[in-house]
C-alpha cells in the first residue's frame, strides 16, 4: 500500500510512502486535510500522481535561523 487516509477528529490525515531513505528506513509524508473525505482522497491522488511522475519533492521544515544563514533578508 502506497498511501492511506484516516480520520483525525474533524479532519483527515493522509500518509504516503515516499521510498527508503539513505539509512534504509521507510520514509513517509503526512498531510492533514480539513474538509470532507472526498477532498482528502483527491489530495492523496494528486500526491501519488506526482510521486509516479517523479516531480514530488518533500519540503523539509525550515527554521528562522536557516533562513538567515541561507542569505535571505527581511526588507
Amino acid at each position: 500500500m502506497r498511501g492511506s487516509i484516516r480520520q483525525k477528529g474533524k479532519s483527515w490525515q493522509i500518509q504516503i510512502y515516499t521510498g527508503a531513505g539513505p539509512d534504509g528506513k521507510r520514509r513517509r509524508h503526512f498531510e492533514t486535510v480539513r474538509g470532507r473525505k472526498g477532498d482528502a482522497q483527491r489530495r492523496l491522488t494528486e500526491l501519488l500522481s506526482s510521486l509516479d511522475k517523479g516531480v514530488y519533492a518533500h519540503q523539509a521544515a525550515s527554521t528562522l535561523q536557516s533562513t538567515f544563514t541561507n542569505g535571505s533578508r527581511i526588507r
